[in-house]
């Protein structure tokens, strides 16, 4: 009886440690970076790789948003937390989603994801936005296809799916791109595998937050599979450093006007006040 109740914990254990291990964390400071190069060694087509879009694929074009020691890198974050006691701070939020630019991180991107996918793995991008914005999906989407990144346009055959509508803010996938719409990361992506039926024998999931990779990391334990999280730092490597008074106009403009002025625009406007 003892040798039987021993033979069970082990196999308990066992089961456990199995479908708890966590991801090996990489940090990339840039695509040619020898742990990118790594990655991309490892990737066949048992490989899904989850990219986040913003700060890692893409950036605002303006200098403005510019990472590193830049205070004015958080502003729509601010109108986003003053939105929730004055609403009216959407309308402006809104209007810079549909008005404002992106760039490119890195043109590697193009063919990371393509020299990926050329060895058959699958590529979702991860998209998180701040509100709830009608129709973004397929502006998001075609930005995106016109930068040249072009993910796994579907999941079980299809191109669009709710993953979870437990809100009136559903998270969803839509041309390759999983928008987590009010949830987390970690809980967009622990939905996606459910409604999918699909655990992936190798997951990649690359982004710039560590804390949100570390919740990524603690949600999909649970899940037996070769996992690697990467924290890509290569936005950071951007030394633009933005023209206070072009800020200050930008800013201006947006909110009392409702309109975004590129970099070049606003540059424009304030040449004849400093002629």
């Amino acid at each position: 009886m003892n040798n039987l109740l021993v033979k069970i914990t082990v196999l308990v254990v066992s089961i456990f440690l199995v479908h708890n291990v966590s991801a090996e964390l990489i940090t990339a400071p840039s695509l040619d970076s020898s742990s990118m190069k790594e990655m991309i060694n490892w990737v066949d087509k048992d490989t899904t790789i989850i990219i986040a879009v913003d700060d890692v694929i893409t950036i605002p074009k303006s200098k403005m948003f510019a990472l590193g020691a830049n205070p004015n890198k958080q502003f729509i974050n601010n109108l986003v937390s003053l939105s929730k006691q004055q609403p009216a701070y959407k309308t402006v939020i809104a209007s810079w989603f549909q008005q404002r630019q992106i760039k490119l991180v890195d043109e590697n991107w193009i063919s990371f994801i393509e020299n990926a996918k050329a060895k058959g793995a699958t590529i979702y991008g991860l998209c998180s936005m701040p509100i709830q914005l009608t129709n973004i999906e397929e502006k998001r989407y075609l930005e995106l296809k016109h930068l040249g990144i072009n993910f796994s346009s579907e999941v079980n055959k299809q191109s669009q799916l709710i993953i979870s509508s437990k809100q009136k803010w559903a998270s969803s996938f839509y041309k390759g791109i999983i928008f987590i719409g009010p949830y987390s990361k970690s809980q967009a992506i622990l939905d996606f595998i459910r409604v999918t039926n699909h655990i992936p024998p190798k997951l990649l999931v690359i982004d710039s937050v560590d804390n949100d990779l570390s919740k990524i990391d603690n949600s999909l334990k649970i899940f037996n599979m070769y996992f690697y999280n990467v924290h890509y730092q290569g936005a950071k490597n951007a030394l633009d450093k933005p023209n206070p008074d072009i800020v200050k106009l930008q800013q201006q403009q947006l909110i009392l006007n409702l309109k975004w002025l590129e970099d070049d625009a606003a540059e424009k406007l304030l040449l004849p006040a400093s002629q």
